[in-house]
């Protein structure tokens, strides 16, 4: 699969930052969803490509594959659905979703799919309400564009369809063999949100403990530096703790 994110963005790679801003503000406009003419869904794939061309060019990465960058070839959507179909198989294993919790498309299996590294078994995944640090570490992070959560509900007290901020998005933390991750989600405007996901090496990780009253804080010690400390339920941060703990030791 190869992504020219320039040509997504319809700009040169020789564009100016102004150039790449005005450029990703129009197509924001273009294909917003209450004003494109064509399907809702269709303006959701279209904003998401954008999204994930405008964070590739901005954090500097290369176009993936871009061999020819001038003469970039079309996504193909087979590849995104089997990386996804992978995903939610493995998160159904380990409990994560159930089997009707996988399609139409799952914003967690949507997410891991995209932003994990190709081939990543996941062995723990939960549901977190906040990570904080005791201090900066650099993390290894990788962001893409997604539709944003709409309000599908018809009891509830706006209309339906209207956006969610991203504040309302449930976070994700995860372990793989090698990593600690986790997800961060802004509302990007536009019906969007920008998603980051964050993770560490467990070769950097000295070990963990869980804390609070209601034992709900996985303590995360990167090295002689920062504590992370995550956030979520009692029983899921045993599990995490737990995990971490091995993984951190065992190398």
């Amino acid at each position: 699969m190869i992504i020219d994110p320039y040509s997504i963005l319809e700009v040169s790679r020789r564009a100016t930052d102004a150039e790449i801003e005005r450029a990703y503000e129009r197509l924001l406009q273009l294909f917003d969803p209450e004003r494109y003419p064509g399907s809702t869904q269709d303006a959701y794939r279209r904003l998401e490509q954008v999204n994930v061309a405008y964070a590739q060019i901005r954090s500097g990465a290369p176009a993936e594959g871009s061999a020819e960058p001038d003469a970039p070839e079309p996504i193909d959507e087979r590849d995104t659905q089997g990386r996804e179909a992978e995903v939610a198989d493995n998160l159904m294993r380990i409990g994560f979703i159930s089997g009707d919790a996988r399609w139409p498309r799952n914003p967690a299996v949507e997410v891991l799919a995209t932003l994990l590294p190709e081939g990543s078994q996941i062995d723990v995944c939960l549901t977190c309400l906040g990570v904080k640090s005791s201090g900066h570490y650099e993390c290894r992070q990788r962001s893409g564009g997604f539709s944003a959560m709409t309000i599908t509900r018809q009891d509830w007290p706006y209309g339906a369809g209207d956006y969610v901020h991203a504040i309302a998005r449930t976070e994700i933390a995860l372990c793989t063999k090698d990593e600690l991750s986790w997800t961060l989600s802004e509302y990007a405007g536009h019906g969007a949100d920008r998603v980051t996901l964050y993770s560490i090496p467990f070769d950097a990780i000295v070990g963990a403990s869980v804390r609070g009253r209601k034992r709900d804080v996985a303590e995360v010690w990167i090295g002689d530096g920062p504590t992370i400390s995550i956030q979520t339920r009692p029983r899921e941060a045993d599990a995490l703790g737990g995990y971490i703990e091995r993984a951190a030791t065992s190398g």
